[in-house]
């Protein structure tokens, strides 16, 4: 079960959350509620985010450049064993 913080006031994130264990980052956007799982991010990089003037453009520009990422469905991994390919940003 991910534990989702609201984030108030982004145009972009509606909430965010993290698996200190997994080094996995979970962001789910607005409108639709989006949600996606970037591999590989450190606490410290988690910590970032968390205090971040713009969450919108801190994944922007630092997880989704330098992180794996994939889209998880109605926020969970309840679909995991389904293949969905990983991608990175150029």
């Amino acid at each position: 079960m991910i534990d989702w913080k609201p984030v108030y006031g982004s145009s972009n994130v509606q909430a965010i959350a993290y698996d200190e264990a997994k080094k996995e980052c979970y962001v789910k956007f607005h409108p639709n509620g989006a949600a996606y799982v970037y591999e590989g991010v450190g606490p410290g990089m988690w910590n970032e985010l968390l205090h971040a003037d713009s969450k919108g453009r801190f994944v922007q520009i630092q997880l989704r450049r330098a992180h794996p990422y994939r889209r998880i469905e109605d926020g969970t991994e309840a679909d995991s064993d389904r293949p969905v390919p990983t991608r990175v940003a150029e």
